[in-house]
């Protein structure tokens, strides 16, 4: 190679040397050793996935955990709430369920006891079991209609092994009291 050739035109003609020795050696080992080849194209066809037909869920089966129940206290149970003056009409202060455990055919007799900043117009109260609902008005017992106690009682008739609540509905003119107490869901 002459040394008064310019830098520049050496650079390609490196690389189109390497390219043609590269070829000649590959081709030289496939002719010469075709299984090495074989064996690599087989390796690496067979880490690529392959479309297969998509799997029918529909046939099986809809697995549904069963539920262990929380274990009620037993008897007579009272709870008690705390709300903000942003909630206008009637607010419970507490609720009594007597008892909380009842058994099928037992009487269950739910107390709450309540303020209003306006007279209640209406009170109930829906039990919502694991297959039924039953809707009781509460009746007020004592106190008048700003500050009282309002009851009402039921015949149990279901299980509540997995559904067991409570919904009161109490109105006034000023707002309505709508909330959930959940025992189980």
């Amino acid at each position: 190679m002459d040394s008064s050739a310019p830098k520049s035109s050496v650079l390609p003609l490196t690389i189109a040397l390497v390219l043609v020795i590269s070829g000649s050696l590959f081709y030289y080992l496939k002719a010469s050793y075709p299984f090495l080849f074989k064996t690599i194209t087989t390796r690496v066809t067979s880490m690529i996935p392959t479309k297969e037909p998509p799997i029918d869920y529909s046939n099986l089966p809809v697995l549904t955990p069963t539920p262990i129940p929380y274990t009620l206290p037993k008897g007579a149970q009272k709870y008690t709430f705390n709300h903000g003056s942003e909630v206008k009409g009637p607010k419970p202060v507490s609720v009594t369920i007597d008892p909380l455990d009842p058994k099928s055919g037992a009487t269950q007799t739910i107390t709450v006891d309540l303020v209003s900043d306006s007279p209640v117009t209406s009170s109930s109260l829906t039990i919502i079991t694991d297959n039924n609902q039953k809707d009781i008005t509460l009746e007020k017992i004592t106190g008048d209609e700003l500050k009282g106690t309002y009851q009402g009682s039921w015949q149990v008739d279901d299980s509540y092994e997995n559904r067991y609540s409570f919904r009161f509905l109490l109105k006034s003119n000023t707002g309505t009291y709508d909330n959930t107490m959940y025992m189980r869901r």
